[in-house]
């Protein structure tokens, strides 16, 4: 599933095709984390986060939201910056 999973991403980011103005926002962790992807961390973490500026570059209304201090699984480790990066991007479609 997660090889599936960032096979797209890499599709999506490397295909350039533009996502026009849909509000896109993309966010990332910059920790690597070795329990979750072993000697493969490092490479994955800047690899996801690549990905994820790319996708959100797509769109004129994009956005790549960075979170460096944490690692991959950021819903669950602050909730409240996802929250927050999320509720900013629905505020500016509604003021839209």
């Amino acid at each position: 599933m997660r090889a599936s999973w960032l096979a797209l991403c890499a599709a999506l980011a490397a295909a350039g095709r533009s996502l026009g103005d849909l509000p896109v926002i993309a966010v990332a962790g910059g920790r690597p984390d070795a329990r979750a992807y072993g000697a493969d961390a490092e490479a994955f973490t800047r690899s996801w986060g690549e990905q994820a500026a790319a996708i959100a570059g797509l769109s004129t209304r994009g956005e790549y939201v960075l979170v460096a201090e944490r690692g991959h699984n950021l819903p669950a480790e602050v909730p409240g910056r996802v929250g927050a990066a999320v509720r900013a991007m629905l505020e500016r479609v509604a003021r839209r």
